[in-house]
């Protein structure tokens, strides 16, 4: 049933896409500002492509790496959406190149551990093929990927810290801290949460919700970044 919502919801999302690239197509044509159209196509080219992925993920019942893969079309398409809003409104923030550089290097941090993360669920999605699936047992048989995604937290951890610090007088300007920080922090308790607690089913979405919130409050702040 999760799988099947998953494909309503898909459908859903493409029709409001569809409208998003007609409204883009009459606004190009009155502002000459085609790249708009350009991103809304490749939007609805996306939502095809993840449509197309998402059942050979599920035909293929988890092809190793394709989870992956069709997690980074999904943060493609957050990122077109976001290139749509923000670039349309024309607001933005006077800050520094050094800011704006610090932003984009935090962006590539929590992308990687995002990554890593899917490694460790594709990781889980196979000891369940396998039948084993007593959660209890699932943090001793994980390998070593997990490892490297739970100690990765730390470089998080610590690339925000040095983001926020070169940032400071621009960042508070930009709200860094209050958006920032309290997503990390939360994306920390949740997966420790998970790690300790036996993978309870409803923190998997949060945890995974939370990653894809982050890079797109990173992404956001950045496009709106407009420096001297």
């Amino acid at each position: 049933w999760v799988e099947f919502i998953n494909r309503l919801i898909g459908a859903l999302t493409g029709i409001p896409v569809l409208i998003t690239l007609i409204l883009a197509f009459f606004a190009a044509l009155k502002t000459k500002k085609w790249w708009l159209f350009a991103v809304a196509f490749a939007t609805l080219f996306m939502m095809g492509f993840e449509a197309w992925l998402g059942k050979l993920v599920v035909d293929g019942n988890l092809i190793p790496g394709s989870i992956t893969i069709h997690m980074l079309g999904a943060i493609l398409i957050v990122v077109f959406l976001l290139m749509l809003i923000v670039r349309s409104k024309e607001e933005r923030i006077s800050s520094s190149k050094r800011t704006k550089n610090t932003l984009a290097r935090f962006g590539i941090i929590a992308l990687i551990q995002l990554l890593l993360g899917t490694q460790v669920r594709e990781a889980v999605d196979h000891l369940v093929h396998d039948g084993i699936l007593d959660r209890s047992s699932w943090l001793e048989l994980l390998p070593p990927m997990f490892i490297v995604h739970r100690s990765f937290s730390w470089i998080v951890i610590v690339v925000l810290f040095l983001a926020l610090r070169f940032s400071k007088k621009d960042g508070e300007q930009l709200g860094l801290s209050k958006r920032l920080i309290p997503l990390v922090m939360l994306q920390i308790v949740v997966g420790v949460s998970m790690a300790y607690g036996n993978f309870p089913a409803f923190l998997q979405p949060i945890h995974l919700v939370g990653s894809i919130g982050l890079l797109a409050v990173v992404f956001e702040r950045w496009l709106k970044i407009k420096t001297a």
